[in-house]
């Protein structure tokens, strides 16, 4: 594996009690445009995270989120530092004593009751997090529209190292193993995710292919960052099923 990049999202973990978000957005009454950018305002380097020495993507790709939220709401990106990602892996997972990665659910569920520190010193937390089918396009914009982003997990190829571009795997490409991401950037040609401290664009067959779990995260952070992002949501309902299902 090329340069300082490593993996750590482990295959999805089922639970049955994870909210899937067709039961509370109406993607018809979401107008969502043809291209959504919440990345064109960010920095040109979103930093590693720690991901280029430990495989915590899981949490590295919640820190790109905050980011990716506090920047299209206040016009500057929170960055949590890497004792702060490193804080969520260790929560989540057997780290320090291993480097074995880590579930995408876990990492929310921490998320939603820890929280993510801020360097403002307070913990960021999500509301909610709803499960979406990724092969379902348009809810895929929809719901990156409603969450301004959405988090994701994949199975990358080894074909992906060389490419200015992610596409689709060719028979026979070698599996390297499985990645958590935020994407950002949401268009008809391509879209694009952050990680490794940098924006890649993707294609959507790759995303079609790569994809094995997507998530919609309802926070304060990316309320604000979207005055817009509820229509359509009842989120009443969905909190209400948080709270059912997490008491």
């Amino acid at each position: 594996m090329p340069g300082p990049f490593k993996l750590g999202k482990l295959p999805p973990k089922i639970d049955k009690r994870t909210l899937l978000l067709e039961n509370y957005l109406d993607v018809s009454a979401v107008v969502a445009p043809n291209e959504q950018d919440w990345l064109k305002h960010g920095p040109a380097n979103w930093g590693m995270l720690a991901n280029d020495r430990v495989g915590d993507c899981t949490v590295a790709a919640l820190g790109h989120q905050l980011q990716q939220w506090t920047v299209n709401a206040t016009g500057t990106a929170m960055t949590p530092s890497d004792a702060a990602v490193l804080e969520g892996y260790a929560a989540i997972s057997a780290y320090p004593e291993r480097d074995e990665g880590a579930y995408c659910i876990d990492a929310l569920n921490w998320l939603r009751k820890t929280g993510l520190l801020g360097p403002d010193g307070k913990r960021h937390k999500i509301l909610a997090y709803a499960k979406i089918n990724p092969r379902h396009h348009g809810m895929v914009r929809a719901a990156c529209l409603v969450g301004s982003g959405l988090y994701v997990g994949a199975t990358l190829h080894d074909s992906i190292w060389d490419a200015d571009v992610w596409d689709a795997p060719v028979p026979g490409d070698t599996i390297a193993g499985g990645h958590a991401m935020n994407i950002g950037l949401v268009g008809d040609d391509q879209l694009a995710v952050i990680t490794w401290a940098r924006k890649q664009p993707v294609t959507w067959a790759w995303w079609t292919e790569a994809i094995d779990e997507a998530y919609c995260l309802i926070s304060e952070d990316s309320l604000d960052a979207a005055g817009h992002s509820v229509v359509g949501l009842d989120l009443d309902a969905m909190l209400r099923e948080v709270t059912k299902v997490t008491a």
